[in-house]
């Protein structure tokens, strides 16, 4: 497979990693709006048109809040793409555009492909399919979509933002109740110079990631930033229960990783070998993982899945 990486933050550089691990991948080269450094070719993200036809899939890394609303769809009209699109309110819309663009130039792609939205969108389809009580708790860990989006906001030099789980929520799930107090709070570690009032407003404003949330805002140096909050570790739950009459059925679907972008990278690579399958069968559209049939994301054929995982 030969690959192409739009975005060199994070995410970028961690499917550089794992790509470089395959020996059945080929990096062609990484598009980047600013100057990088890699041992693979760099290229500015308007060269990329250059590479119409070189490039089996091209994976979209930037961030959700601002660039790919608009790089994936323009992106599709050349190559097949993959992204982990991730501000759940605008799936749709993303969904819709990125499938429109596939559709005129007879590309494919597979869209909010991460871990959340992605498998734990799968998990969730299958589990609330057969239980009739499910709720999902993000971290606590250091969102990368969170964390761009607050170093989007004017002023920001650097910033993490934690997810944490509120703990009453969590008991309330675990027995498969109503939640009635917030799921999730949002800590955000902001270095920034000046107007750090208006900065922390700016911050609880942002709609789709902080606006209606319990969020605080602690401003501290880049060098407390650096050393006290270095870490990408994350981690999901999900939590599922039915009962019937006296005889009760639980699950517990658990998520842990120390790099947040290399295990989005691990599950971007799988999908895309969904997305040759799609050229394959002449599907020109935008798909999410729950569309994608689980054998897609294998070499192995249907049949030599079904003698070892069935």
């Amino acid at each position: 497979m030969k690959i192409g990486i739009v975005g060199y933050g994070n995410l970028g550089k961690a499917v550089e990693k794992v790509a470089s691990l395959n020996k059945d991948i080929r990096i062609v080269g990484i598009f980047s709006r600013r100057k990088v450094e890699s041992t693979n070719p760099t290229y500015t993200i308007e060269e990329a048109k250059n590479f119409k036809g070189k490039i089996d899939v091209m994976f979209m890394c930037s961030g959700s809040e601002r660039d790919l609303a608009t790089q994936t769809p323009e992106i599709a009209k050349m190559f097949n793409v993959i992204d982990s699109f991730d501000t759940h309110a605008k799936i749709p819309e993303h969904l819709e555009k990125v499938g429109k663009a596939c559709k005129t130039a007879n590309t494919s792609a597979i869209v909010c492909c991460g871990w959340d939205p992605g498998l734990f969108s799968v998990m969730r389809a299958i589990y609330s399919s057969i239980f009739d009580y499910t709720e999902c708790f993000w971290g606590k860990g250091i969102s990368l979509g969170h964390s761009n989006a607050v170093r989007k906001v004017d002023g920001v030099i650097d910033a993490k933002q934690y997810t944490v789980p509120n703990p009453k929520a969590v008991a309330l799930a675990k027995k498969g109740l109503p939640i009635n107090v917030a799921k999730h709070f949002r800590e955000c570690y902001v270095v920034a110079n000046e107007k750090k009032a208006e900065i922390e407003q700016s911050i609880k404003k942002i709609p789709n990631y902080f606006l209606g949330q319990p969020t605080s805002v602690k401003f501290i140096s880049q060098k407390e930033l650096d050393t006290k909050h270095n870490s990408l570790a994350h981690q999901g739950n999900i939590y599922s229960y039915s009962n019937i009459d006296s005889d009760a059925f639980s699950s517990h679907f658990e998520l842990s990783m120390t790099s947040n972008p290399l295990l989005t990278a691990k599950i971007l690579l799988a999908y895309a070998n969904a997305i040759l399958k799609m050229q394959k069968f002449n599907i020109y559209s935008a798909l999410t993982p729950l569309e994608v049939p689980p054998v897609w994301l294998h070499d192995l054929s249907v049949k030599e899945l079904t003698k070892t995982l069935c």
